[in-house]
């Protein structure tokens, strides 16, 4: 009996003790809510099976997880969340019939309702989509409600279900829900059985911010230079970076010996050695230009990418890209798209070898910068400072194309800056003529190709590729739009003749540029009428096969099950852009709607309901793969909006908002000029 006592003692002691909150009562698990949000639904069904198939994939609460609670955490656990889930989805269909939006619905925002998070246009096509992880013949009543006056304003049926391989490491059935009909501006949600939506906007003009905001995104990447805090913030603003009379190593010599170390006649190491050291410089020189991502590197050929994007995009649509928060060059008020492509223009202008003509392929420090150091804090670029490597027929062709296209859009707005552009061109044409016959120069090498015994370890990334076509087609194009000169258009005609596979007419990206050799030709003057033609018949078959994946895919993106690559938002995007040209050269409206399907995609509509978009969405990005932002993020402030992450990898489906993450997560500077191409093209829609 003392015994049962003293049990009785210590149990009301607990009691007590856990009223007065001194001990913590046990917490009260949700089984089957896997991803710890306090609800059991699809979603946590697909972080089961990723959490199996071995994905990075974080699950919060594994007790929760393992449903049938036998101790690990198995197929047969996401199958009976999938049962559970559509229980819950029978209980709460009932005979609902326009219910009132509660004061508390965003306690049931539901990814597996998903929508453009940002919003649609007045007039465009209005879709969301439905997803459920098992199959049913049964279609549903979903209902348009809006936010502010609380009311329904629109009802509706689901199309049928049909099965989506390319939604993640599993099948998920999805269904369209149209809601076309609702044109008056406002803020709205959706309800179904399932749950809400996240809330979006109706609009006229919906994209003007999130366009004005990637732009912008922009110049928080300007190296060498101090950030202006009024536009920037206390979180990102820093000093000067990069730059002073730390040494530039010119790596530029082709050595292709092989070189036996020995030490007191004892052979070391045997090895070939590629690249070595042709000169030194001071940082000052080179000065400038866009940090390319995450990290302090800055790489030519991503950046003619960008020069390519933001000044066709702005030639194209100006009513689009109005933003001018940042202080011009030239002395007079310019849109911020041709300020941020005129900054990186005169970086890639430093890049040119003074003697040669040739353009060095990239500028960046023996290793990575910590992932919190601020750009003027780069401890690797203060040790041993910066190494310029090599020229190549890629990186020197593609600033030719940059040059001779800044040679024009600039004509009137700074002709100095014109003139010396047009200078630099006719330079790197040169050098790309007498070098187009050399292997080697074709060539990018990756970081240890160039090392020899006494090059330190290199840890910069490559943008390597052999195709360096796609960058002289550029190059003829500009120069013959910029100067109207034979030479240059003889050149363009037996490129297409003898080279036409290894062009890339239609792709503008840092690996492949030719779509804006193809742009500066069909834009040009005196042109040959059947090469004209040609052309626009290759960009109407890259749409239309764009148009066809988009249309296949139940979630309408431009990607299929296993395209799933690092940066797949840059991918989604860059195929958008032989749909803005088809458009933009007939005249039609063919590929809008691909071109909105895609873009939503990105902004939430997809099977996460995950906006890719930091600061755009309600469920955006937290955690980008970005040093100035994971520093920031360390002393509390939130995301710089308007970066485009790189989205989905491995599987549709397949996401983390990790900032460890750089094959999800780490945002870049052509991943975000890319989708300002397509959205420039959905504003001017709008506008028009």
């Amino acid at each position: 009996m003392k015994k049962w006592r003293a049990l009785a003692c210590v149990m009301l002691a607990i009691a007590m003790l856990a009223s007065t909150g001194l001990i913590a009562t046990a917490r009260e698990v949700v089984f089957g809510d896997a991803n710890g949000d306090g609800k059991v639904t699809s979603r946590d069904s697909l972080v089961v099976r990723q959490h199996i198939a071995e994905y990075d994939v974080r699950v919060p609460d594994m007790q929760a997880a393992d449903y049938n609670q036998d101790g690990s955490i198995t197929a047969a656990d996401a199958m009976f969340i999938r049962q559970t889930v559509a229980r819950i989805l029978e209980r709460k269909q009932g005979d609902a019939k326009n219910p009132t939006l509660p004061a508390d619905y965003a306690q049931e925002e539901n990814a597996a309702i998903s929508v453009n998070q940002v919003g649609y246009s007045t007039d465009a096509q209005k879709v969301a989509k439905i997803s459920r992880s098992t199959f049913t013949k049964e279609t549903f009543t979903y209902y348009v409600y809006d936010v502010e006056s609380q009311e329904a304003v629109y009802s509706g049926e689901s199309e049928a279900f049909r099965p989506d391989s390319n939604a993640g490491s599993e099948t998920v059935y999805v269904a369209d829900f149209d809601f076309s009909p609702v044109r008056t501006a406002g803020t709205y949600v959706i309800w179904g059985p399932e749950g809400y939506s996240y809330e979006f906007v109706i609009g006229d003009n919906p994209y003007q911010e999130l366009e004005d905001a990637m732009v912008t995104a922009l110049y928080y990447n300007r190296c060498g230079e101090a950030l202006d805090v009024n536009i920037v913030g206390e979180g990102y603003a820093h000093d000067i970076c990069h730059t002073g009379d730390n040494p530039v190593t010119l790596i530029n010599k082709l050595d292709r010996t092989e070189v036996t170390y020995k030490e007191d006649g004892v052979t070391v190491a045997t090895r070939t050695r590629y690249w070595v050291e042709s000169g030194k410089a001071e940082a000052s020189d080179f000065a400038g230009g866009l940090h390319d991502a995450g990290d302090y590197g800055r790489y030519t050929t991503a950046a003619n990418q960008v020069v390519a994007d933001l000044l066709y995009a702005y030639e194209m649509y100006p009513e689009a890209l109005t933003v001018d928060v940042v202080t011009d060059n030239a002395g007079e008020e310019l849109s911020d798209a041709l300020d941020e492509a005129r900054y990186e223009a005169e970086w890639i202008l430093k890049m040119q070898n003074p003697e040669t003509g040739g353009v060095y392929f990239r500028l960046c420090t023996q290793a990575f910068a910590g992932w919190t150091e601020a750009p003027d804090e780069d401890a690797s670029f203060d040790t041993n400072g910066l190494y310029a490597t090599h020229e190549t027929l890629k990186s020197t062709a593609g600033a030719c194309g940059v040059y001779a296209a800044c040679y024009r859009m600039f004509k009137t707005i700074d002709p100095d800056f014109s003139q010396r552009c047009l200078e630099a061109a006719k330079k790197a044409y040169a050098w790309v003529e007498e070098h187009k016959d050399d292997p080697g120069a074709h060539h990018i090498f990756g970081e240890s190709s160039w090392r020899d015994k006494e090059t330190p370890a290199f840890t910069a990334g490559t943008y390597g590729s052999t195709n360096a076509w796609s960058d002289m087609w550029w190059a003829a194009c500009e120069m013959f739009r910029a100067t109207g000169e034979q030479k240059y258009h003889d050149a363009i005609q037996t490129m297409y003749a003898e080279q036409k596979d290894k062009l890339s007419l239609v792709s503008i990206t840092a690996y492949d540029i030719g779509g804006a050799g193809t742009l500066a030709y069909l834009m040009a003057d005196n042109t040959d009428a059947t090469l004209c033609a040609n052309l626009l018949a290759d960009i109407v078959a890259a749409a239309d096969n764009t148009k066809k994946t988009t249309e296949r895919e139940k979630y309408n993106v431009s990607i299929g099950a296993g395209g799933w690559n690092w940066g797949s938002n840059a991918i989604i995007t860059n195929k958008l852009k032989s749909c803005i040209m088809a458009d933009y050269f007939t005249g039609t409206d063919t590929y809008e709607d691909v071109i909105r399907d895609n873009m939503s995609f990105i902004l939430g509509r997809n099977v996460l309901s995950q906006s890719f978009v930091t600061g755009f969405g309600e469920q955006s990005p937290q955690n980008p793969h970005h040093r100035p932002m994971m520093r920031a993020k360390s002393l509390g402030y939130d995301p710089i909006p308007g970066w485009v992450v790189g989205g989905m990898s491995g599987s549709g489906g397949s996401y983390e908002d990790v900032n460890n993450a750089y094959d999800y997560n780490e945002v870049c500077v052509y991943w975000n000029t890319s989708p300002i191409f397509a959205t420039a093209y959905m504003i001017s829609s709008d506008l028009n």
